[in-house]
């Protein structure tokens, strides 16, 4: 695992904004998902920062898997221009238009469906912010990403540092520590149902056949209480992990490396692997009756 060092660029957090809401793409949307953005630019900005500043030329085409039909894109058309065609794949669809394009959307229950696509299609896929809601097989999830991605493709994963000092804190104050803790009955995949480490971001990469595997926790986060603990814990021993590890979110970039999916009779540490599955082998397979997915109360507002 190589860290990507968290840095500015040169797009600012004011113009970053001003690109992805200052247009029709976003005036012409739902409410709902306007006011859902607003609320959500520092985040998003962080992930656009991530993938400016990594290194990294992108070239598409690319596969938005979840991440908010098509939020990000106006970004993408200005600034990373390579990655285009766009596509995406969401839980549901409707209709998405910018500058009088038709942006293509799938329908892809991620634990479940297979993607509508050709193998090796794919030079990018974008998971952002859903990682985290997944319930029932990640490996499943991932493997179908390696089989519409090209060899040398990218994954790109954004979710919660389940292992970020903050948590430390929160747990001092007599608080849970998980980073959304409500209960949402009528909509499971809508909630968090299993935040990662860092570690255990770049174990799925390496079960799936991805590898080079780079990380950022977004470490400039880190408040000086949360340095604080971090310096007492190394001095006292109780440190195993570079004080990067702790940050608040996790953006990995992973190549792929070689061709696993679904199909293949993968090894049992690949496809089962026992960090993340029960160890009982009686649980340890697909279930015949997934989860029922009530149709989000907001997806009339969506449509």
């Amino acid at each position: 695992m190589n860290y990507l060092e968290s840095k500015a660029t040169d797009v600012d957090i004011r113009q970053f904004e001003e690109c992805l809401c200052e247009n029709n793409f976003f005036s012409d949307r739902p409410e709902i998902m306007q006011a859902y953005v607003r609320s959500n630019i520092p985040r998003l900005y962080r992930i656009f920062r991530n993938m400016r500043s990594c290194g990294i030329d992108f070239k598409g085409p690319s596969l938005d898997v979840g991440s908010g039909w098509g939020i990000l894109y106006p970004v993408y058309k200005q600034f990373f221009s390579g990655m285009l065609p766009y596509h995406m794949a969401e839980l549901f669809c409707y209709e998405t238009i910018c500058d009088g394009e038709k942006l293509p959307c799938v329908i892809f229950e991620c634990e479940k469906d297979q993607l509508p696509h050709e193998d090796s299609g794919f030079a990018l896929v974008l998971f952002f912010d859903v990682l985290e809601h997944l319930i029932i097989d990640p490996v499943y999830t991932v493997l179908e990403f390696n089989r519409v991605l090209g060899k040398g493709g990218h994954l790109i994963i954004n979710t919660p540092n389940a292992a970020a000092v903050q948590r430390v804190l929160k747990i001092f104050a007599g608080q849970n520590p998980a980073t959304e803790n409500e209960i949402r009955p009528s909509s499971i995949y809508q909630r968090h149902n299993r935040e990662w480490t860092p570690d255990e971001v770049c174990q799925l990469m390496e079960c799936c056949g991805f590898g080079n595997c780079a990380i950022t926790t977004n470490e400039d986060m880190i408040t000086h209480a949360e340095a604080d603990i971090l310096h007492f814990a190394d001095e006292k021993g109780l440190l195993n992990k570079a004080e990067n590890y702790f940050g608040p979110e996790i953006f990995c970039i992973a190549e792929k490396r070689e061709d696993r999916t679904i199909h293949d009779d993968l090894p049992e540490e690949q496809r089962w692997p026992e960090w993340l599955y029960t160890a009982l082998d009686i649980y340890r397979r697909r279930p015949k009756i997934f989860p029922i997915h009530a149709e989000n109360p907001e997806t009339e507002l969506l449509k």
